[in-house]
């Protein structure tokens, strides 16, 4: 199956909590903002209007850039793509938001650099979370021993 075939198959926004809704939404507020010309009481001897070339195609423009965005939406978890090999950009992709760019800690987010965790510590904590600390077991086990490194050799 292509990635065309894929992309219809799927709900938009990967089946997010309230997405159908939101999608939903946004496709009746769009279509709300096209304007269609009145129509006609059927009592009335007027005939009735006729449906400009124009809107036709306002329409089917509208409807084709709708099915490119459902074509290129990205498949899959919503986050940036992780390069697996890397656990530095892992790093910056994941852990910076909360630990800072270097693991300094930021805020209330407790400091990395120099932690007396052992790697089997943090393994576990990437797997498990902890607190406000989400888990990651979306990594396999060797990406999460990779980072337990990365992390325990911070300075």
């Amino acid at each position: 199956m292509g990635r065309a075939e894929s992309a219809l198959n799927e709900k938009p926004f990967n089946n997010q909590p309230g997405a159908d809704a939101a999608w939903t939404a946004g496709i009746f507020f769009a279509l709300k903002r096209l304007r269609f010309p009145a129509m006609p009481d059927p009592a009335s001897p007027e005939p009735a209007p006729s449906v400009s070339v124009a809107t036709l195609a306002g329409v089917g423009i509208f409807v084709a850039v709708l099915v490119i965005i459902l074509l290129f939406l990205p498949s899959g978890n919503p986050q940036v793509a992780l390069d697996e090999t890397n656990p530095p950009k892992i790093f910056a992709q994941r852990c910076a938001v909360c630990h800072g760019p270097g693991g300094q800690g930021k805020g209330v987010f407790p400091r990395l650099v120099g932690t007396k965790k052992t790697e089997e510590e943090i393994e576990k904590q990437l797997e498990n979370g902890k607190g406000q600390m989400p888990s990651f077991r979306e990594l396999s086990p060797e990406v999460r021993k990779e980072m337990a490194k990365f992390v325990k050799a911070l300075k």
